[in-house]
């Protein structure tokens, strides 16, 4: 007995140096890790520290830069506001000056003469500014429209259905963008009179109508993030493919669908280009405040007096904006759109 219990104390105490080792060897290599794991850690401080001032920087320049650009237009604008509030004798005397008399009389007659002359095969007639507003309400409402809802629908069908000719899709939005298309105006307007779609809205909305451009992506781009888990349950239960696209996941897009409605109607209230070439018996405001610089008869030719017309023009956009800063501002990151 008592060699066991000899034996059983040596085990005891071999098993207790080798505890004692383990530990030994745990706690060295303890102290060695932190010591290697420091050094890249500081390193990567000092990696991520000279990134994060090179961004600051590129940051404050890109600000610095778009600062000055928009005190630039805002400055111009003061300057178009300041000289339409001149009278004739402040406006040759100092035409770059704060007036010394305010008056108003020009934004009465830029309201009251603003006209197109139209020229058609039963002669010429005068379209006055009742007139060029329908148009234009006609021209950016329905064409705004039909921008929207083209690469709406285009981009719903290329994220839901997973078909081959998605890539090829894709792949003319993207050229068509960095590729620029010149000299097709004279076949454009040649096969728009042939077609019969030349000097009339609905001819206009059917060429409007056409899902190229950035906003294909940006509905594309929305409904990916749409999941596909209601779409799945409404057909379980029945729904159709049009109901599923209208009743779910178009409201799904809706703050999208508005924000890009609105820009384009934006877009299309400045555009004076198009209803002079595709529209010349139906011109627009912005037609006309292109027109009134070339006004050769008074009181249009005075400069005043065109100045206050591009500013009665440019009242209905910061109206829209002013009403709709939140949501257009909300739905707008760094170029992109949001949901």
């Amino acid at each position: 007995m008592a060699w066991l219990k000899r034996n059983a104390q040596e085990n005891a105490s071999s098993a207790a140096a080798a505890q004692a080792a383990g530990e030994g060897s745990a706690c060295g290599g303890e102290m060695q890790v932190p010591a290697a794991s420091a050094e890249v850690a500081a390193k990567r401080n000092r990696r991520k520290r000279e990134t994060d001032v090179a961004a600051s920087i590129l940051t404050w320049v890109v600000w610095a830069l778009i600062f000055v650009y928009s005190l630039s237009l805002l400055a111009l604008y003061g300057w178009v506001v300041m000289s339409s509030l001149k009278n004739t004798y402040a406006w040759m005397v100092d035409s770059f000056g704060f007036p010394v008399e305010v008056t108003l009389e020009n934004y009465v007659t830029a309201f009251e003469s603003l006209k197109v002359t139209v020229f058609t095969d039963a002669g010429q007639k005068e379209v006055y500014l009742e007139m060029l507003l329908l148009n234009s309400f006609a021209y950016l409402v329905g064409c705004g429209f039909v921008a929207t809802v083209a690469p709406c629908v285009m981009a719903y069908a290329a994220s839901k259905f997973n078909f081959a000719f998605n890539k090829v899709i894709d792949g003319i939005v993207i050229v068509t963008m960095i590729l620029p298309i010149i000299g097709a105006l004279p076949s454009e307007i040649e096969m728009a009179r042939t077609l019969g779609l030349y000097g009339n809205f609905p001819g206009m909305y059917f060429m409007k109508f056409m899902f190229l451009g950035a906003n294909y992506l940006y509905f594309k781009s929305a409904f990916k993030g749409v999941p596909d888990d209601f779409s799945e349950a409404a057909k379980v239960d029945g729904a159709s493919q049009f109901r599923v696209m209208f009743q779910i996941n178009l409201p799904m897009v809706s703050n999208i669908f508005f924000i890009i409605f609105l820009l384009q109607m934006i877009g299309f209230w400045g555009d004076w280009q198009t209803p002079m070439i595709y529209l010349p018996y139906n011109p627009t405001v912005a037609y006309a405040l292109y027109d009134v610089q070339f006004s050769t008869t008074l009181p249009l030719s005075f400069k005043p007096v065109q100045l206050a017309a591009c500013v009665l023009g440019s009242i209905p956009t910061l109206i829209a904006f002013i009403f709709f800063k939140n949501k257009i501002m909300g739905g707008l990151a760094f170029g992109g759109l949001k949901g």
